[in-house]
């Protein structure tokens, strides 16, 4: 199409307003209101731009919003420029002309990039350099158009931002996203972090492919799926856009369950050929957390050593085995413990065991039985318990003091210890302790006190660990909350780390030399 450019004053009824325009859904009435006073009292400061069409009419390609505002402002004709343009030109000026405004949705910025992607088959490569943002930020917004429609209107609500919507977009199936969205409850009174958005799906709704009961390299498991290396919906296979995240998981828990289903069958047909049991589901679990029955690759809790069942029973050789795949898909092998014990001391790893076999006494039962009916208490009163703690109806230095209690109450802890250990509570660190001691140390504290000691308590639990190379995100988060630096405190750890080791005397030294080099 020819360029041609004219400024000139077009009457409002000629001007038809683009339908690729990614302009808003809902437009701000108070604000579209004082651009139509200002108008008025001023006249429109800066022209529309249009296309010819046709009968004589014109297609307006930016300046929805100005167009909108004289209208209501009464005026009959607006001043315009009218230019030649292409549908690709248009909607290339149309979305680097809205990614020039303050008050653009993210959803819009995205579905104006779909539309050049899907229309003139931009990649996202182009697309960055013609807007000059990265290819990883075009990817990322790209994928928010498929998001399903109540996740947008969530985002269109205010509900979700860009972050927290982009987590939504890495489920492939529009329907989990929907249920994610539903299961995280967010709503104004209910923010989600986005630390807490990524925990809930990444457990919900993402799965390890290293811990996957089948083989991900298997491609005849699920023909039309293939093989989980080269599939698009793998982490690793969309760096752009799982940059935070591990290589090797899988986004489609549908598929992976599916996997997962598939395997079972076949593994489930090879154990009955071999004469194993075979049980699953609510069924399974109960073999899985029955005392009578025992994992064969779970450590014998008899031996001084910990081998394994299916060391000390060579592989379950001559018992019955049980292929057990439980609620949570998980699967594995069990034998009957009384056997399995017999059979290790047949074989000479054991030598002297408790077999825990004997029926429960009738006192054990009715112990039992009257535990289960203070259970059923417990369950009855909790939400009433937890209406009146929770809905400010008890004291608030009565609340911590109830949930510092508790903390002692439930046992031993990492983040108890660790709390006991800084306050110097030598008689509190360790089991056994006697309720008079924790009354006695609680009851020293004021309620700012006890609140600093319940956070310290839970914000202790496991930060760290010796089979990990990273910090809890839990503890992470709490340090990023207070505005604390981890890496300066860890420059310092490890000076003082340093500086500890070249005082540690040398062993072998007299003490006389030991002082000496001290």
């Amino acid at each position: 199409m020819q360029r041609v450019e004219s400024l000139t004053l077009l009457p409002l009824t000629d001007i038809k307003e683009s339908k690729s325009n990614p302009r808003v859904r809902t437009w701000d009435k108070d604000k579209l209101q004082e651009l139509a006073d200002s108008i008025r009292s001023h006249g429109l400061l800066q022209p529309v731009l249009v296309r010819p069409g046709s009968n004589g009419s014109y297609h307006l390609v930016c300046g929805a919003r100005r167009l909108r505002a004289a209208k209501i402002a009464g005026l009959e004709r607006i001043q315009a420029t009218i230019r030649g343009l292409t549908d690709k030109e248009v909607l290339e000026i149309q979305v680097i002309e809205n990614l020039q405004r303050q008050d653009l949705h993210f959803l819009e910025e995205a579905e104006g990039f779909q539309a050049l992607h899907e229309s003139h088959g931009y990649a996202a490569e182009e697309l960055a350099a013609k807007v000059g943002k990265s290819k990883a930020y075009v990817y990322a917004r790209m994928k928010l158009c498929r998001l399903p429609a109540d996740v947008k209107k969530a985002c269109y609500d205010g509900l979700l931002d860009a972050s927290r919507a982009l987590l939504l977009a890495r489920i492939p199936d529009p329907a989990q996203a929907s249920k994610a969205l539903k299961d995280l409850r967010i709503s104004i009174d209910n923010p989600v972090s986005v630390r807490q958005m990524r925990r809930v799906l990444d457990q919900d709704f993402m799965r390890q492919l290293k811990d996957a009961p089948f083989d991900p390299a298997d491609v005849a498991l699920v023909p039309k799926a293939g093989a989980c290396a080269t599939c698009p919906k793998r982490t690793g296979n969309q760096p752009d856009l799982f940059s935070d995240c591990s290589a090797d998981v899988c986004t489609d828990t549908k598929c992976f369950q599916a996997k997962a289903d598939a395997a079972w069958l076949i593994r489930k047909e090879e154990a009955r050929k071999a004469g194993y049991k075979t049980v699953e589901g609510t069924q399974g679990d109960k073999v899985r957390y029955s005392s009578g029955m025992v994992k064969l690759s779970a450590s014998c809790w008899e031996d001084g050593k910990q081998r394994t069942w299916q060391r000390l029973t060579r592989d379950g050789e001559g018992l019955q085995k049980t292929l057990v795949r439980d609620s949570d898909g998980a699967v594995a092998e069990y034998v009957d413990r009384a056997a399995a014990l017999k059979k290790a001391m047949t074989l000479g790893y054991l030598s002297k065991v408790e077999a825990s076999t004997t029926r429960r006494s009738s006192e054990e039962n009715t112990r039992l039985r009257a535990h289960k009916i203070r259970c059923a208490i417990v369950d009855q009163l909790m939400p009433l318990l937890v209406e009146a703690i929770a809905g400010d109806r008890v004291d608030g230095a009565a609340v911590w003091r109830f949930m510092a209690e508790q903390m002692f109450a439930c046992g031993y802890s990492d983040g108890l210890r660790r709390a006991a250990k800084r306050r110097e509570w030598k008689e509190l660190r360790g089991y056994g302790r006697p309720q008079s001691q924790v009354a006695k140390r609680l009851d020293a504290l004021s309620p700012t006190e006890l609140r600093a000691f319940v956070i310290e308590v839970i914000a202790g639990e496991s930060p760290t660990s010796t089979w990990s190379t990273t910090f809890s995100s839990t503890w992470t988060g709490a340090c990023k909350l207070a505005g604390l630096n981890l890496k300066t405190a860890h420059a310092k750890a490890t000076a003082a780390a340093k500086s500890k080791a070249k005082k540690k005397p040398t062993k072998g030294k007299t003490p006389k030399a030991r002082r000496q080099a001290a």
